[in-house]
């Protein structure tokens, strides 16, 4: 398939030809090969057929698909996903696969999900292809799609700037203002005050908070992250319980009692201190 448009130039109906193609791959990946075990080559696939519809899909320039094909990536990639925890889990979680077996087989409408948006409210789900990140800009009454950069140069600047955190690298900033550039500047969101990021792959290490703009912090009064649109549907629809404002704050420590354990952990010196102070404030 790949043939078909890889080409300098291809040409419209060769164009279409690929799309079809990767619509009904996508097909059979949603009713043949998620129905058995889970299978770790699949994961290229799933990677491979994504890219194939968005990629086909900016080329024809069809607005009017972008419903169907992301209804389409979220259905495939939630079923997928509740696959690879079943198969990493199996052992832990077999009384509980009746429970959650609902949102391996409910049906996910981007449309019917709009509609629960408030008006300055942005739902970002990246994805990461095989060759290239793409990114579905959803608010209440659109859907815009963009490619981002290439799929390995996003994946060593995100582990980069991962490491700069975690180790106290004072590089870090100029890494935060290259993923800015890379990942945030081309959605063209303003005027938002609630943004919600769906990340995909190695993106999930990245805190997006720490890379927006302090004028963009200032602005989003609330950020959140979810797994997938489908699970955000669902944790959305949850009634919030009242629960008599109880609260629990942990202050753990980092002393192995495992014997001969020689990791190194660093101790949060003032952890305690911030736990009374969150109880405080309640």
């Amino acid at each position: 398939i790949h043939e078909l448009y890889d080409q300098k130039q291809p040409s419209k109906d060769k164009i279409k030809i690929a799309a079809n193609f990767y619509k009904i791959a996508a097909e059979m990946f949603h009713q043949y090969y998620l129905k058995g075990f889970y299978n770790k080559e699949l994961d290229e696939f799933v990677n491979q057929i994504n890219e194939g519809l968005l990629r086909t899909n900016l080329l024809l320039n069809e607005k009017r698909e972008y419903t169907n094909i992301l209804n389409t990536i979220e259905n495939n990639e939630s079923q997928h996903l509740w696959k690879k925890f079943i198969d990493r889990q199996s052992e832990t979680i077999k009384e509980s696969k009746n429970s959650y077996s609902s949102f391996n087989q409910l049906d996910f409408d981007i449309q019917t999900f709009q509609k629960s948006l408030s008006k300055n409210e942005v739902l970002v789900k990246y994805v990461v292809g095989e060759k290239n990140v793409y990114a579905l800009i959803i608010d209440q009454k659109n859907i815009k799609l963009t490619k981002l950069d290439s799929t390995e140069n996003l994946r060593i600047k995100s582990k980069k700037y991962y490491q700069q955190i975690i180790q106290f690298d004072k590089g870090f900033s100029q890494s935060a203002k290259e993923l800015h550039q890379l990942l945030i500047l081309p959605l063209n969101i303003n005027n938002v005050e609630k943004v919600t990021f769906i990340m995909d792959d190695f993106l999930h290490i990245l805190p997006m908070e720490a890379i927006l703009e302090p004028q963009e912090f200032q602005q989003i009064s609330s950020i959140g992250y979810a797994y997938s649109l489908k699970l955000l549907e669902i944790q959305s629809n949850i009634q919030t319980r009242n629960h008599d404002n109880k609260l629990a704050v942990f202050a753990p420590t980092y002393i192995s009692n495992i014997p001969n354990d020689k990791r190194q952990f660093n101790q949060l010196n003032f952890t305690q201190k911030e736990a009374d102070a969150i109880i405080q404030s309640t």
